[in-house]
């Protein structure tokens, strides 16, 4: 696979030196070292290590993003802050990247984007507008994981082709295969692949599908109200493809997966999002919906659901606006039975503008009475908040409730019910800034229905100058909890 990759890539940009200019790899080597670390006292010591080397392919100026990358990383968790005893040396994640392609060759923990991440669960993420609809793509994992599993993941992007009057295209395609030693059957690699075009006045256009075979596991519910049955190890395949359009006024993306699981059945999840934007203004509206045998690219059965919605923006100089709003259901027909609503305003500073000054206010409001997906107590919520600002310091006010919702399909919460076992928050915060140094102080008083408040309280202080970043936060948290103390420090050279 390695020689498959420098292969491509040689092959591809093997006539980008006209003339025969000589090149000096010894003289052009650019490093990058980050180290970046967080201790959480008493809990967790987590570490990261990333060390990249880039090797441009040409020594011409012009031809920088020209380059060959060698990273390395180190994602680590232990107990103690230096060294566990007995645990070892922690795993080493690898990549090779061709900077100007997009190619890359990666082994070790790995985060997905694009059309794979679109389809595993999708109402645990956000509403797929088209701004949500990017190419697909992997590479290392930046946090720390709880559970990591390794992978090896190979993407080869082909240089721009320009077809006079044609637009330029280039094709990609996509490997991976898990590392997963538990299942002693070999797995086949998840397939992808797709084309887009570039034409003139920022027009796109870009198809691409993806394939996947796998053996899931044995799976229990995880509670009484779980959407997943009990189910035996069974063989699991899905396959989906993506369209994508975009113009400077005007934009459409969409998704469509099918699933088909032994023992289990056939399912199939879509979604599609449309963009409509001009000078100072944006409007995107949003749907999905997926049937109740759908089994998405993790192996989750997320349940039937149709959700829509959308969010408008308009900006005036540094002024902001805006506005977002989710519906769901459990089917297209059926009544409503989550919501949530949002509402954001940033003002700009004037000329003549007072000591104290209103910077932003947004608001919040969600209904939730689907019992299956939540609790069996469903809520209701409203909260608000509100920015100011004087000089360098900045400050922000907020509050909210929640109370028991009702099972009436409505689409917005039920305030007629807030007396209902309501529960209380409010919060505070403020901050500094005075040269290198970042101040921050913050507090939260929880009060639920019949008991005694529940506060957090939370100051940090951030030190940050050219590639030095130094944080430390210390914490208090229940009423009469031990406080917890918090030290991170960024170092990048």
């Amino acid at each position: 696979m390695v020689f498959l990759f420098l292969g491509a890539v040689f092959f591809a940009y093997s006539g980008e030196n006209p003339g025969g200019a000589e090149l000096s790899f010894m003289e052009n080597i650019q490093t990058d070292f980050l180290w970046s670390s967080s201790w959480n006292y008493g809990k967790n010591f987590d570490n990261r290590l990333n060390l990249l080397f880039s090797f441009p392919l040409s020594s011409e100026p012009g031809k920088r993003s020209d380059a060959l990358s060698l990273r390395f990383q180190v994602l680590d968790r232990r107990p103690d802050v230096f060294w566990q005893e007995g645990g070892g040396l922690p795993p080493v994640s690898a990549g090779i990247y061709h900077r100007a392609t997009g190619s890359r060759l990666l082994y070790g923990q790995l985060e997905e984007w694009g059309l794979p991440a679109r389809i595993r669960n999708p109402w645990i993420r956000s509403l797929p507008l088209f701004e949500y609809h990017s190419p697909s793509l992997a590479d290392l994992k930046n946090d720390v994981a709880a559970n990591p599993n390794n992978a090896a993941y190979l993407y080869l992007g082909s240089p721009g082709l320009d077809f006079s009057g044609f637009g330029t295209w280039n094709v990609f395609v996509t490997a991976l295969v898990r590392d997963d030693h538990q299942d002693s059957s070999p797995r086949s690699p998840d397939l992808g692949g797709g084309i887009q075009g570039s034409f003139s006045n920022r027009r796109v256009f870009r198809m691409e599908g993806f394939y996947t075979d796998q053996r899931l596991e044995a799976t229990r519910p995880s509670s009484w109200f779980s959407a997943a049955p009990p189910l035996p190890g069974r063989d699991f395949r899905l396959g989906a493809l993506s369209l994508y359009y975009a113009s400077p006024f005007f934009g459409i993306a969409s998704d469509g997966a099918f699933s088909e699981t032994f023992a289990y059945g056939r399912g199939a999840y879509g979604n599609l999002g449309i963009r409509f934007s001009g000078r100072a203004w944006k409007l995107s509206l949003a749907a999905d919906a997926a049937g109740g045998r759908y089994v998405g690219r993790d192996g989750k059965i997320p349940g039937s659901a149709f959700r829509f919605g959308g969010t408008f923006e308009r900006r005036g100089g540094a002024a902001f606006f805006s506005s977002a709003a989710t519906l769901r259901a459990r089917g297209i027909g059926e009544g409503i039975s989550k919501s949530a609503i949002n509402v954001r305003w940033r003002f700009p500073q004037g000329k003549n503008a007072p000591l104290v000054r209103l910077s932003g206010f947004s608001l919040n409001l969600k209904r939730d009475n689907d019992v299956l997906d939540s609790s069996p107590r469903p809520r209701d919520s409203a909260a608000f908040s509100a920015g100011f600002r004087m000089g360098n310091i900045s400050a922000e006010l907020g509050g909210g409730v929640n109370w028991e919702a009702s099972l009436e399909a409505l689409p917005w919460p039920d305030f007629s019910r807030i007396g209902e076992a309501p529960a209380w928050e409010g919060n505070g915060k403020i901050s500094a800034k005075i040269q290198y140094l970042t101040l921050e102080a913050r507090a939260v008083c929880t009060a639920d229905y019949g008991a005694a408040p529940y506060w957090e309280r939370y100051f940090s202080a951030v030190f940050k100058r050219g590639p030095y970043r130094l944080r430390a936060a210390l914490s208090w948290t229940g009423k009469n909890a031990e406080p917890g103390f918090t030290l991170s420090w960024r170092f990048n050279l």
